[in-house]
This record gives structure tokens, C-alpha cells and sequence, in this order.
């Protein structure tokens, strides 16, 4: 008996050990992003600056030097792009409380905002209803994030979907993109990790690292489904009616 309760002493140590790393991380993440974007907006700015002196002084840039400072420019712009990212990353959970929410207006809202433009659409199917126990700022930037992944990688038609039971409601985002490689699906919900070669990928890495943290801090899971030539990014909470019976 003894035993025992050293035993969950020690799980609980553990626990709070765990949280409080985890705190350190994300503020030292806040901190150096922060930082490093006034480095990176002058990474970007610089170039521009520089190509207006010569201009002005009728010096003209050879083409493959021109090339290389666009190319400067494109690596400064992601640069700045990442550190953003991972400044989002780091204030997941803090950055309003969670609240209750419809998933029937959350969706419609959250493309809204998006404006996407043909020929790029989002189909909604189905019946969308449920309740969610999440902070609103951070429902709405988990739908943009996956849109966003499924728009970048999986071709021009994409549709949401609600599934909702006693027990939780599930999102899907389906898509008929080329998907991951198996080998890869493990890691893409890890941070700074992108199915394709850096000098290709458009996106930080960061999109469904950020996704995945918001769905765990609402107590929910996030995971893919492959099957033939439909790809699926698959979202799962607890319904809002049944977190707020545990709680009592």
C-alpha cells in the first residue's frame, strides 16, 4: 500500500515535471521568435534596399546575381514565415479560454474569413452539428490550418465533413492529393516537418504541429486516413455535453 502511493508520488512528480518543461519550451520559443523576426523583416528588406542604391547610382545587376538575391529574399520570407509559425506554436492555450461552441457556425465562419478563391473550393457535406469545449480563436485557426494543408497539397476541391455521436465529434478534411509516404505519416504532426524538399515546400512545417497542439490542449485526438486516392486529415473531440458531465 505504501508502495503504491510513493509509486503515484512519483507519476505525479513526473506529471508536473513534464508541464513545467513544456512551459519553459514555449516561452523560450515566444521569446527567441519574437526576437528573430526583426532580423529576419531586415533580411528581407535589405535587398530592395540595396537594388535601389545601385539603381540610383545607374548600376545594373549582372542576371545571375539578381537571381541569387531573389533567392535571398525567398529564404528571409520563409525564415520570417517559420518564426511566426512557431511563435503561434507557442502560444497555443494561451491565448483565451476555452468555451463552448457550434460546429454548424464555426465552420461556415472560419472559410468565410478565408476567402478562397476559385479555382480552389471547399465543399461542406453533410449534416453539420455538435458542440465543442475550445478556445474560438483556436477552432477557427485549426479549421484554417487544415483547409490550408489541404489546399497546398491535395488538389482544388476539398471537403469538410461533421460526424457527431454521444460520445465525440469528428471533422474530417478529405482530399484527392498524391497523400504522404508511410514512412513520413508518423512525424507530419511534429514540428518543422514537411512531406516535401524544403526547396519545394511552400508551407513553414509548422501548419499540423500548431493543428495538433490546439487538438490536445482541447483534449482531443488528430490523425490521417489513407485509402486509394483520398487523403484525410481526421479530427476527434469529446462532445462539449459530455466533458461538462465529467466535470461535475
Amino acid at each position: 500500500m505504501a508502495q503504491n502511493n510513493v509509486d503515484r508520488v512519483g507519476r505525479g512528480m513526473q506529471a508536473i515535471d513534464r508541464v513545467e518543461a513544456a512551459t519553459e519550451a514555449d516561452e523560450l520559443a515566444y521569446v527567441l521568435s519574437h526576437d528573430l523576426r526583426a532580423s529576419a523583416r531586415a533580411l528581407k528588406e535589405l535587398p530592395a534596399w540595396i537594388r535601389e542604391d545601385l539603381k540610383e547610382s545607374a548600376i545594373e545587376l549582372p542576371e545571375d546575381i539578381n537571381g541569387h538575391v531573389d533567392l535571398l529574399v525567398r529564404h528571409a520570407d520563409r525564415l520570417d514565415r517559420m518564426l511566426l509559425d512557431l511563435l503561434k506554436y507557442s502560444r497555443v492555450g494561451r491565448k483565451e479560454p476555452a468555451t463552448i461552441i457550434d460546429v454548424a457556425s464555426l465552420l461556415p465562419n472560419a472559410l468565410l474569413k478565408m476567402q478562397i478563391a476559385p479555382p480552389k473550393d471547399v465543399q461542406i457535406e453533410g449534416n453539420i452539428e455538435g458542440r465543442l469545449n475550445i478556445a474560438p480563436c483556436e477552432a477557427a485557426d485549426l479549421i484554417h490550418i487544415l483547409v490550408d494543408n489541404a489546399l497546398m497539397h491535395g488538389g482544388d476541391t476539398i471537403r469538410l465533413s461533421c460526424e457527431t455521436t454521444e460520445s465525440h465529434v469528428e471533422l474530417r478534411v478529405c482530399d484527392d492529393g498524391p497523400g504522404i509516404p508511410e514512412h513520413k505519416v508518423e512525424a507530419v504532426f511534429l514540428p518543422l516537418q514537411t512531406s516535401m524538399r524544403r526547396d519545394e515546400a511552400e508551407g513553414t512545417g509548422m501548419g499540423l504541429a500548431i493543428a495538433n497542439k490546439i487538438v490536445t490542449q482541447a483534449s482531443g485526438q488528430i490523425f490521417v486516413s489513407q485509402t486509394g486516392t483520398q487523403f484525410a486529415v481526421i479530427v476527434r473531440f469529446p462532445c462539449a455535453s459530455r466533458m461538462a458531465c465529467a466535470h461535475h
